[in-house]
């Protein structure tokens, strides 16, 4: 083969070549390309979720784009919304959601939860989101709930709230409001917003001012809810904290504190159910 020849076949052999990796890189860049542009509406849409949660026929593994794919807990479609976002989570109707283990961290978040079936101001349609209470490692009691954070906002309408209630397990063990409430407030700055709800205030508070040590505040706007203390002297554990507002610390914190349309059963007064220092409380809530 002549020097001219074996030129010309590595000319071709290049030109091939360039050939092919331009179209590798054309390739390349239009997946790039799709990538990228896939980027801006994934982060959309992570920003504003809708999760549906069935605690009877869900899985936490699930997506939670609809109740054929529906999560089982409040926790996980809490968990599935990143930071500085919002989810609106709907609720399977017809079981209880039960919290269990560590809290739920709503910190800058906003949570919306609601029925699937709700009926505007029927509380036959509520359902129920009961707090279970355990045993810390420290031998104390918890009861699990919600932990608010910095700017979390939680909003519930057309939902019943059980507060933690205590059993045989729990007698003799000690109860710290912080522990127990449903809406912890601990190194935090929240806002709880509940339009047409139940609480069903058993051992644990429904929320409080953390005032001391790790302080945390929480501003609380409510429309038509119903207070509703329960009876714990027939349980075995006969003590806790039955208040809508309670405190720990009880310095005067400055906080919001506001309801219209509002029931109380087994409440005679305000005082009885809000025991935090409203000295710098934005409040209609007064006796």
């Amino acid at each position: 083969m002549s020097t001219e020849t074996q030129i010309a076949a590595l000319v071709t052999a290049s030109n091939n070549l360039t050939s092919a990796v331009t179209g590798k890189i054309a390739a390349i860049d239009q997946k790039v390309a799709v990538a990228v542009s896939s980027i801006p509406g994934e982060i959309v849409r992570l920003m504003s979720l809708t999760v549906y949660v069935d605690a009877i026929s869900g899985n936490d593994a699930n997506t939670g784009v609809s109740f054929a794919q529906a999560k089982a807990s409040i926790k996980a479609a809490v968990q599935a919304c990143p930071s500085g976002s919002s989810v609106s989570i709907i609720l399977k109707s017809g079981s209880v959601y039960s919290l269990t283990g560590a809290d739920i961290f709503t910190g800058n978040k906003t949570v919306t939860i609601s029925p699937d079936n709700y009926v505007f101001q029927d509380r036959s349609t509520y359902v129920e989101i009961r707090s279970e209470p355990q045993i810390a490692q420290d031998g104390s009691v918890s009861c699990s709930g919600f932990l608010l954070g910095v700017k979390g906002f939680i909003y519930l309408i057309g939902c019943r709230i059980t507060t933690g209630k205590l059993g045989t397990a729990h007698v003799g063990k000690e109860q710290n409001i912080w522990l127990t409430a449903f809406f912890k407030t601990n190194s935090g700055y929240a806002t709880v917003f509940m339009q047409h709800c139940q609480v069903d205030i058993w051992h644990g508070a429904m929320t409080y001012q953390h005032s001391n040590g790790s302080i945390g505040k929480t501003d609380l706007i409510m429309r038509n809810v119903l207070l509703s203390k329960q009876d714990i002297s027939v349980l075995p554990v006969k003590t806790g904290y039955q208040y809508m507002m309670g405190s720990y610390g009880n310095a005067p914190i400055p906080f919001s504190m506001y309801g219209i349309e509002m029931s109380r059963l087994n409440i005679p007064t305000w005082a009885s159910t809000i025991v935090q220092d409203l000295t710098n409380a934005i409040t209609n809530l007064r006796d």
